[in-house]
């Protein structure tokens, strides 16, 4: 696995996954994500974070991080090639999350986190 195809489409698709990871779930909702947890998977990227929550995609909530439905529907439409220069495919989030909890540095630097916010 290898970054393939353009920066916005590479970063959609890991933020997607992240938010799987996140929500412990394919179907993403407004459940609460683990604010530690989801800084890490996006590499700690204030940029990221900053541009969905400007754009009203994503609360921060203390201590966990919960997407609006806004949010919800940027994903689901990311995922329909209705986002533009960042549509993504379902392959290439699939690939992301592989690499998260599988394969890369990132999955496999340790690292523990508090037990807030877990979804259920």
């Amino acid at each position: 696995m290898g970054l393939r195809g353009s920066r916005n489409k590479e970063m959609r698709a890991l933020t997607i996954a992240a938010f799987r990871i996140a929500q412990n779930n394919d179907q993403l909702s407004e459940a609460p994500m683990n604010k530690p947890l989801v800084k890490f998977l996006l590499a700690n990227s204030d940029t990221a974070i900053n541009y969905w929550e400007q754009k009203g995609r994503l609360v921060d909530e203390g201590s966990s991080y919960r997407l609006t439905p806004a949010g919800i529907v940027e994903c689901q439409n990311t995922l329909l090639g209705k986002a533009g220069a960042y549509s993504t495919t379902e392959e290439k989030v699939e690939e992301w999350l592989e690499r998260m909890l599988h394969g890369d540095y990132v999955a496999t630097e340790r690292r523990e986190f508090q037990p807030i916010c877990w979804a259920a």
